[in-house]
């Protein structure tokens, strides 16, 4: 397994997964900092609604980032051993 995580291409997958999920938190981080904001017309602190669930969103995006990376690196390891049972069989 780590014959194939270690070659080039792998290596380059990995450091864009770290790198997509970096960003995606922290667009999160931004996005729920950003929901507190103060009313114009009362002088309130209000917290929007929307910039809360799309911080939430950006942590499914990660979550994703993270899933598709196992599922790729998970199905190449699989076909390289013979491993992986094909749909035409």
């Amino acid at each position: 397994m780590w014959k194939i995580a270690l070659e080039r291409k792998w290596f380059l997958f990995h450091i864009f997964t770290i790198l997509s999920i970096a960003l995606c938190l922290r667009l999160g981080l931004w996005q729920w900092v950003r929901r507190e904001r103060t009313d114009a017309i009362s002088g309130e602190q209000v917290i929007s609604l929307q910039s809360s669930f799309y911080a939430v969103q950006w942590l499914f995006f990660a979550a994703a980032v993270g899933w598709f990376w196992y599922r790729f690196f998970r199905d190449e390891y699989l076909s390289r051993t013979g491993q992986l049972k094909k749909r035409d069989e």
